[in-house]
């Protein structure tokens, strides 16, 4: 064999364990995640949803929602089932941090970083990481969550509809 030949060689097997090296790391990355947030703060709320929609644990999810945010159990369940297998990025792997949490009188707003990992091919893996927030408002003593990003909320349950004026007192 041509000193060309395994010098090639040598190249070829080196950038193919630099792919499933890289791969594997970028999958245990995306599977360690931080520890929870402390029980009882409006993090470990997100924390707890993030974490039952992840498992599919849909009636969990919902319990953490503020109420009317979306209407009820069953169409919460059946949303996000579709949407989570309707979702393109099959080999998907999303992990969230917490950066901040603001707390204002019965108010609560939980930055987040979320980062998506996209695996679709030897050579088109992809790492996408954005900023989000959560807002949540405490209802009877527990925080309960208003408001969300996707892929964990639906935007037409921000929609409501506006209140009819009243005509009282208007003759």
């Amino acid at each position: 064999m041509r000193e060309t030949d395994r010098f090639l060689w040598g190249i070829l097997a080196l950038a193919a364990l630099l792919i499933v090296a890289s791969m594997v790391a970028v999958g245990l990355q995306g599977r360690a995640g931080e520890q929870p947030p402390e029980p009882g703060t409006p993090a470990r709320v997100v924390w707890d949803y993030v974490q039952a929609l992840q498992d599919e644990r849909y009636l969990d999810a919902f319990a953490l929602i503020a109420p009317s945010y979306p209407p009820d159990a069953t169409e919460f369940a059946a949303k996000m089932s579709r949407q989570r297998n309707a979702d393109p990025g099959t080999n998907r792997v999303s992990r969230v941090r917490f950066d901040k949490t603001i707390i204002s009188g019965e108010k609560a707003t939980v930055t987040v970083f979320v980062t998506t990992f996209y695996a679709s091919g030897p050579f088109s893996d992809s790492l996408y990481e954005r900023v989000e927030t959560a807002q949540l408002r405490k209802i009877e003593g527990q925080w309960r969550i208003t408001a969300f990003f996707y892929p964990y909320w639906l935007y037409d349950w921000d929609r409501r509809l506006p209140e009819a004026p009243s005509w009282k007192g208007q003759d």
